[in-house]
């Protein structure tokens, strides 16, 4: 009686081996589909370390994968270009992950750290840099003179209370140019900030004509317009040097004239 009882135990044990065996064949994952919409060269780079990171959990147990095991990966201060679309698990054995390359657009210059806070066109911040060079080619839009906050990586860069107007107001001059330039970067090679002179920013071009904006809190997307008008209006020659100045006054109009008392020899 009692070896038959020891039998059934065994037999038992067995069935459960074999079963455990069984299953996580069976549940294994055998696949890890990491698709990267990547084009900097240093991405790509970092992709395949990924890929190869990630496909170090092939033939674990399908059915017990944590997906927030993929986005830790991709929330590391040294993956921080990379934003995940979407972690989606395809049973019996397959993993599916949609990672895209934040672009660089922005370059905010901190005071405090003495450095460059590189953010996408939305805002947020990817990368902290001694310099404003883009991840793809050339240069960010370099912006200074405001006091920075948030400015680390995956946070929407913000600035002090005093500040947050005029800094709504350059963001949608950018966003404007982003638009008319087809590429902000084309056509915008930085952005000053003087809160000392009554808040006026000036935007430097890459021919070198450069627009002061006063009041630029106050601007419209129609206002924007009228002076890309009058610089679109600008022959080749006029480009390269001056100012156009376009201010909101007090009663809601707008300003704007080419001043060309910078006339090189």
């Amino acid at each position: 009686m009692r070896s038959k009882k020891l039998v059934i135990v065994y037999a038992v044990i067995l069935f459960l081996i074999v079963f455990l065996i069984t299953f996580n064949s069976v549940c294994a994952i055998t696949q890890i589909d990491a698709r990267f919409d990547v084009s900097s060269a240093d991405a790509k780079q970092k992709a395949e370390k990924i890929q190869d990171e990630l496909d170090g959990y092939l033939r674990k147990n399908f059915l017990f994968f944590d997906t927030d095991t993929v986005k830790e990966i991709f929330e590391r201060k040294e993956n921080s270009h990379f934003k995940v679309l979407s972690v989606e698990k395809s049973f019996p054995n397959k993993i599916t992950v949609n990672v895209r390359e934040k672009y660089e657009c922005y370059a905010f210059y901190d005071k405090t750290l003495q450095k460059y806070a590189v953010t996408d066109a939305s805002g947020e911040v990817i990368v902290l840099k001694d310099d404003a060079s883009n991840n793809l080619s050339g240069n960010n839009v370099a912006v200074s003179g405001f006091t920075l906050q948030n400015a680390e990586a995956g946070q929407t860069l913000s600035v002090k209370e005093s500040e947050q107007k005029a800094f709504a107001g350059v963001k949608a001059a950018l966003a404007y140019f982003e638009k008319t330039f087809g590429g902000v970067r084309t056509n915008i090679v930085s952005v000053l900030y003087q809160a000392e002179r009554d808040g006026i920013s000036v935007f430097s071009t890459q021919e070198g004509v450069e627009f002061y904006f006063t009041n630029i809190q106050k601007f419209t997307e129609e206002m924007f317009a009228e002076v890309f008008e009058l610089y679109s209006s600008l022959s080749d020659g006029e480009k390269t040097y001056g100012r156009i100045n376009a201010a909101v006054q007090d009663n809601g109009k707008l300003n704007v004239q080419y001043i060309t008392n910078d006339i090189p020899a």
